[in-house]
């Protein structure tokens, strides 16, 4: 908890985070406090203070794994990967903003999409999550050619840029996003076809 010299919690602390992964794991390490099984809403023992919500604000960059192009052939200014590791399971609450879709780039080697998985656990179902102003590009649509290391999801998802998979009931939310030169931009499992409980919003969004 970080709290002020009056012991009054701050409501807004910024921490400098590398990886998108490594946000998550730092939230990850809250015990569940309200839910029984999330990190968020989280109630301080210490200070009273609930933290309801998590805004991962992305700076302008690249973000993507050893994987990926190495600079001299990235598309994006030869800027140097921040060694992000994939999928990313974002818990419930925890959302995504980037600095614009122009500049704040996600992007996956061959093999190792999605960028995003929702579902996989009830834990990262998507509830109180959005995902606002990034770009998605690289998701293999050669599976056969590069196909992706073992994983306890299917491997299908590894041709997409965001995955919702048929585990759980997912909720989502994306704005203002450009996802590119993927196999396929969003992916939603299910049975015999979309699982029918994903609630998913898409407004201002393209898909190349």
């Amino acid at each position: 908890d970080v709290v002020d010299t009056s012991q009054r919690p701050l409501l807004h602390q910024p921490y400098a985070f590398k990886t998108i992964t490594a946000a998550v794991a730092y939230i990850n390490t809250l015990p569940p406090t309200v839910s029984s099984t999330d990190p968020l809403p989280y109630l301080s023992p210490i200070t009273g203070f609930q933290w309801d919500y998590a805004l991962i604000h992305l700076l302008t960059g690249r973000y993507a794994s050893s994987n990926a192009p190495d600079p001299s052939q990235s598309l994006h200014n030869q800027l140097l990967a921040n060694l992000e590791t994939f999928p990313i399971q974002l818990p419930n609450r925890v959302s995504i903003q980037g600095t614009s879709a122009l500049d704040t780039v996600i992007e996956l080697g061959r093999g190792e999409g999605p960028a995003f998985l929702f579902g996989h656990t009830a834990k990262s179902r998507g509830a109180g999550t959005f995902i606002s102003s990034i770009s998605i590009m690289g998701a293999n649509p050669w599976l056969d050619h590069y196909p992706p290391p073992p994983s306890p999801w299917p491997s299908k998802y590894s041709c997409a840029a965001i995955a919702l998979s048929k585990n759980v009931e997912c909720e989502l939310r994306i704005d203002d996003c450009f996802l590119f030169a993927n196999g396929v931009a969003l992916l939603a499992d299910g049975e015999h076809g979309v699982h029918p409980g994903h609630k998913i919003t898409i407004s201002n969004c393209s898909f190349v």
